[in-house]
């Protein structure tokens, strides 16, 4: 545990900047150590660059990235006088802002807190076969001297070897290795599917799970955009196919602005223009920050005003009319001095395999949830088509939002594992009984998670909790054979019936009965897995 937690505040330290910009009394910057910066300084923040502290924006707009710190999926406006926090991400602008806190008062420490605190209550796994094998082993030692006793009678030679042939056949090797043999069989398993564990001792807890919680963002969806429908005044209902040359023309003209914004909806279009040949140049751009994008476009000898994003900006200076809408969808528009144009609706991709892992975790008997601190619309869209319980669905989730569902869930008798790749899933990560990140999760989530899945695949959540259970199975054949091994023959033994060569035989046959047993963890693809 102390590792852990040492390499997750490692992770935090190298995320912060070491140095940043600060202003002097002349109003010019220089770069200093984070160190020396205090409350009420004033920093400058460059495109790309880490905010440092919490503070309050002065100059700039900007939009600023916090899916680690809140899990919000799109980038956020920020304006003077708006707050802004420290481990957030300046996408646009330069910015300056003053220092309201810093260090173990900013919110980004104040997660790290919560996840040291969930990690005192993290449950203490131990080895079953640990807890047998210690009162066997004083029980096997009465036993061999009660036997040397009771044929001491006869001859002390033969007492001698009653003792040695129980202390043979009772040694504890099928014991000692019904547990590890098992474990280690099915980690390597794991490993050639990309799972990887940081304790084998894991799968006993990942054996027991009957919930799964799921982050949102990175998680359960991909961190692009796509287009569902495209409405136009000659498509009222919706189009999905872009086959005319008049569709594609009018998606082209669209990202002919939509280059010239970081807006995620922005990039969503230009990732539909990317397929098209046709490129069109427009004049006079300007980005209007958190409304759109407007220009200039001649259309041969006409000039065209061209406005691109939400609504209400799009429409201003135009008759207002309604136009079709999609539930559940983010919508961008394009309209020009004589009214609407197009209309693109978009929804999150969810990763490929999402429906499948659902599907077999359900058909395993656990329980769905969904916590997000994305909006309530954006959360709400993936779990119905994901058909998630209603009830199961939490969203504008904070970090300590996560943790106190998490300890409602566990206090009701739910076994839970977290999935998750952002910071602000750190906490709960912690206090679940088993955690995943992906390979593609921040450092600190992989620092924190009991199970690192290397690539996107979903499914090996499923697979590992379906390799879990059967390993446990494995675990309890291999004590009951073990148990029964014993049963039948430490009486032989006792008795003077199985001479030390024959016990030494049945211990060495015992213990191979086991190893073999464990190795059906070890061959077993995933689809078997789930199957069984």
């Amino acid at each position: 545990m102390r590792e852990r937690t040492a390499g997750a505040l490692e992770a935090l330290i190298n995320r912060l900047p070491e140095a940043v910009h600060r202003q002097r009394a002349d109003g010019e910057f220089d770069t200093v150590g984070l160190a020396m910066v205090k409350p009420g300084d004033v920093l400058q923040i460059r495109p790309g660059e880490v905010f440092a502290a919490d503070g309050i924006l002065l100059s700039g707009h900007t939009w600023v990235e916090e899916a680690l710190l809140s899990g919000e999926s799109e980038p956020l406006e920020r304006r003077p006088g708006d707050a802004v926090l420290a481990g957030s991400h300046n996408l646009r602008e330069t910015v300056t802002m003053q220092v309201s806190a810093l260090g173990e008062s900013t919110r980004y420490a104040s997660i790290v807190k919560l996840m040291q605190t969930a990690s005192l209550h993290k449950p203490r796994l131990a080895a079953l076969a640990d807890r047998i094998a210690k009162p066997f082993l004083v029980t096997v030692l009465l036993v061999a001297v009660l036997a040397a006793v009771w044929a001491w009678g006869d001859s002390p030679a033969k007492a001698v070897m009653v003792a040695v042939s129980v202390l043979i056949v009772t040694c504890p090797c099928a014991l000692s290795l019904a547990t590890p043999s098992a474990m280690l069989a099915a980690a390597g398993n794991l490993a050639r599917q990309g799972v990887l564990l940081r304790d084998v001792q894991s799968l006993e807890s990942l054996s027991h799970v009957n919930a799964v919680v799921f982050d949102k963002t990175g998680t359960l969806t991909s961190d692009r955009m796509e287009l569902q429908h495209l409405f136009t005044p000659a498509h009222q209902q919706g189009i999905s196919k872009l086959d005319t040359p008049a569709l594609q023309h009018l998606v082209s003209l669209t990202a002919a602005l939509a280059e010239h914004s970081w807006h995620p909806f922005a990039r969503a279009v230009l990732h539909i223009d990317n397929r098209l040949p046709a490129k069109l140049i427009v004049q006079n751009v300007q980005e209007h920050v958190g409304q759109g994008v407007s220009a200039t476009w001649m259309d041969g000898h006409d000039k065209r005003e061209l406005r691109m994003g939400s609504l209400v900006f799009c429409q201003a200076g135009t008759q207002a009319s309604e136009l079709p809408t999609a539930a559940n969808m983010a919508q961008v528009h394009l309209f020009d001095q004589n009214g609407w144009m197009a209309s693109f609706a978009f929804r999150e991709v969810l990763r490929p395999d999402a429906w499948q892992t659902i599907e077999a975790l359900r058909r395993q008997g656990v329980s769905i949830y969904l916590m997000s601190g994305d909006k309530s619309a954006a959360v709400n869209a993936v779990a119905q088509r994901l058909q998630l319980d209603p009830m199961h669905v939490y969203a504008a989730c904070q970090p300590n939002d996560k943790l106190s569902y998490l300890k409602d869930l566990q206090a009701s008798g739910k076994r839970v594992a977290m999935v998750g790749d952002g910071f602000n899933d750190m906490p709960v990560m912690a206090g679940a009984h088993v955690s995943f990140a992906f390979g593609q999760a921040v450092p600190l989530a992989q620092a924190r998670s009991d199970v690192v899945v290397l690539g996107h695949q979903l499914m090996a959540v499923a697979n590992s909790v379906a390799l879990a259970r059967k390993s446990m199975r494995v675990v309890r054949h291999n004590l009951t054979w073990a148990a029964l091994y014993n049963a039948l023959c430490v009486p032989l033994a006792f008795m003077g019936y199985l001479p030390a060569w024959l016990a030494g035989l049945g211990m060495a046959l015992s213990s191979v009965v086991v190893v073999m047993y464990s190795l059906q963890l070890a061959v077993n693809p995933p689809k078997q897995v789930l199957a069984s």
